[in-house]
């Protein structure tokens, strides 16, 4: 378990009171095609954003970093997971390379789509950087702790059922609002 579910649903709280994510926010997503969507769905099981860190991001800087992951995750083999031990090489200790760098790894055309949702916040460069900067050590931690730790298969993979966009956009809305399901 990477996170206490007694800290789980404190953190669940706060951020439903403070940002809540409505289903129609991630209505631009429904253009992507659906092996983005499918990344984009495996990052919502294999990457955790400490309430803290989620208060301070947009939903699109969110989709990005989850994008990525779950294109490493997937992508990667489980017996010799080669990207995963390459990011870890060179961002372990390092939260805002590992940041940027997930940022940077998101594909132009996705990166377009996910631009195009609501933002509560600036997306000049720079600003998410200096958003994140006063986050705390344990924060940052538990973040890379997520980023690194082995892929989570999730149990239900709806390309198998047709590959329908609408169940993935809900599934990503699931595993965006409720973190518990996804580490425990």
């Amino acid at each position: 378990m990477l996170i206490s579910p007694t800290r789980l649903g404190r953190e669940q709280r706060v951020l439903r009171q403070t940002f809540p994510l409505l289903r129609s926010r991630l209505e631009p997503l429904k253009e992507l095609e659906v092996d983005a969507l499918q990344f984009i769905y495996w990052g919502t099981r294999n990457l955790y954003f400490p309430a803290e860190m989620s208060m301070r991001l947009n939903i699109g800087e969110k989709v990005s970093k989850y994008f990525t992951a779950g294109r490493i995750k997937k992508l990667d083999n489980p017996d010799s997971p080669y990207l995963l031990l390459s990011y870890r090489a060179r961002f372990e200790n390092d939260f805002h390379g590992l940041v940027t760098s997930l940022d940077q790894s998101t594909y132009p055309s996705i990166a377009r789509v996910i631009n195009s949702i609501e933002k509560e916040f600036s997306i000049n460069p720079g600003d998410q950087a200096e958003r994140l900067r006063s986050l705390e050590d344990g924060v940052k931690r538990a973040f890379l702790r997520s980023f690194f730790a082995p892929a989570v298969v999730p149990s239900y993979d709806p390309g198998i059922d047709g590959r329908s966009k609408r169940i993935y956009i809900n599934l990503i809305h699931d595993g965006m609002t409720n973190p518990r399901k996804n580490f425990i």
